[in-house]
């Protein structure tokens, strides 16, 4: 019989009006499942014609760091302290604004 592996994770990337950028599930917490993501993510950006990566947020700063920066570097630019006390915007996700984005090709 066949050994089904439930998923270990989801990863989303949201821009700061609620649009996913990108949704992914993870098999593992492995940074190697990452690091391809992050390819994707990065081609995708340039397919898009967006411009730099500005802002990112993950709840593993001192893991996901490095890696972030090696896709990204204009992420070592401008770099603000995290304020826990920030109040952030409410972020809400209108049917009609959800683009699919189903390729990196193009």
């Amino acid at each position: 019989s066949a050994v089904v592996q439930p998923f270990g994770a989801s990863w989303t990337s949201t821009n700061l009006n609620g649009r996913i950028s990108i949704e992914r599930i993870k098999f593992t917490k492995a940074q190697s499942e990452m690091e391809l993501m992050m390819q994707q993510y990065k081609e995708a950006r340039v397919n898009a014609g967006v411009l730099k990566l500005k802002r990112y947020e993950t709840d593993n700063v001192k893991a996901d760091r490095a890696m972030m920066q090696s896709f990204f570097p204009e992420l070592k630019e401008d770099v603000t302290p995290f304020q826990p006390n920030t109040i952030l915007p409410v972020a809400s996700i209108d049917d009609e604004k959800i683009v699919y984005i189903t390729s990196t090709q193009g």
